[in-house]
C-alpha cells in the first residue's frame, strides 16, 4: 500500500539523517584535529630561517626539511580520508547552511594542505640546490682557514718586534 511505501521512505530518510548526523560529528572532530595540526605545522614552517650559507647549518636545515616532508607524507592518508569523509557527508546532506559550511571547510583544508605541501617541496628543493654550492665553497675555504690558523700560531711564537727606529738594525 501507499502508506507502507511512505512509511518505508520516511524510515529510510530518518536513517540517512541519523547517519549524516553521526558522520557529521565524526567529520567535525576529525576536521578540528586536522586543522589544529595544520595550524601548528604552518606556524613551524613560517618560523623556518632562510637557507644558510654555512655548509654545516645548511646540512642540518636539509635534514629538518626532509623530516618535515616525511611528516607531511605520513599525514597525507589522513587528509585523503578526511576529504573522502567530507565528500560522502556532502553527498548525503541536502542543501543547507551546514552543507555550505562543510563545503567551505573542505575547500579551506584542501587549499591549506596543498599550500603547505607545495611550500615544503619548494624549500626542500632550494636547500638541495644550495647544499652543493655550499659544500664546494666549504671544501675550498677549509684549507685556507687551516693555513691561516697555522700562520697565526707561527707569528705568535716569533715574539714582538720593536717599532722604535733607534732599536732597529739595518
Amino acid at each position: 500500500s501507499s502508506w507502507d511505501e511512505l512509511n518505508r521512505k520516511v524510515a529510510q530518510r530518518d536513517s540517512k539523517i541519523d547517519t549524516a548526523l553521526l558522520n557529521s560529528g565524526k567529520f567535525r572532530d576529525a576536521l578540528k584535529g586536522m586543522i589544529d595540526w595544520l595550524v601548528d605545522t604552518e606556524e613551524m614552517v613560517a618560523q623556518q630561517k632562510p637557507p644558510s650559507s654555512e655548509y654545516q647549518i645548511l646540512k642540518a636545515q636539509l635534514q629538518e626539511q626532509k623530516f618535515l616532508n616525511r611528516m607531511l607524507s605520513d599525514r597525507s592518508p589522513s587528509v585523503t580520508s578526511l576529504e573522502d569523509m567530507g565528500g560522502e557527508l556532502l553527498s548525503e546532506l541536502e542543501e543547507s547552511p551546514e552543507k555550505a559550511q562543510i563545503k567551505v571547510q573542505m575547500d579551506d583544508l584542501d587549499r591549506r594542505w596543498k599550500s603547505l605541501c607545495g611550500n615544503a617541496d619548494k624549500r626542500k628543493q632550494e636547500l638541495e640546490d644550495t647544499i652543493g654550492i655550499a659544500k664546494e665553497f666549504h671544501d675550498q675555504l677549509q684549507p685556507i682557514i687551516e693555513w691561516l690558523d697555522k700562520t697565526e700560531k707561527k707569528i705568535r711564537t716569533m715574539g714582538s718586534v720593536s717599532t722604535d727606529p733607534t732599536q732597529m738594525e739595518v
